[in-house]
């Protein structure tokens, strides 16, 4: 991290369930750095959702924001949904999880 920099702390659904993992073991980097770390949950900015959107939307539509990997799509059976929702929790997705049952 550049000094003085930014961090945004979000996507923690994999560590939920594993406490060892979320433990920030760099505090002399962060000191030294002067970062600042900023938890960030998109319901804080639910009134800004629709214009939001609407500007992501026209930045993939002119190129100027890629999305890529933005899903894992697991095809599975009706019975082994709860396993593959309980991959959640261990990080078995690249961004959002996509069930399709087959």
């Amino acid at each position: 991290m550049k000094r003085w920099g930014k961090i945004a702390a979000v996507g923690s659904v994999s560590v939920y369930n594993d406490p060892s993992v979320s433990h920030l073991t760099n505090w002399t980097e962060v000191i030294a750095n002067r970062l600042t770390i900023s938890g960030f949950i998109v319901y804080d900015f639910a009134r800004q959702w629709h214009e939001t959107l609407g500007r992501l939307a026209q930045a993939v539509r002119d190129g100027t924001l890629v999305v890529d990997g933005g899903e894992t799509i697991c095809e599975v059976g009706f019975e082994e949904v709860p396993k593959v929702w309980r991959g959640l929790f261990t990080g078995i997705n690249q961004g959002k999880l996509v069930t399709k049952l087959v």
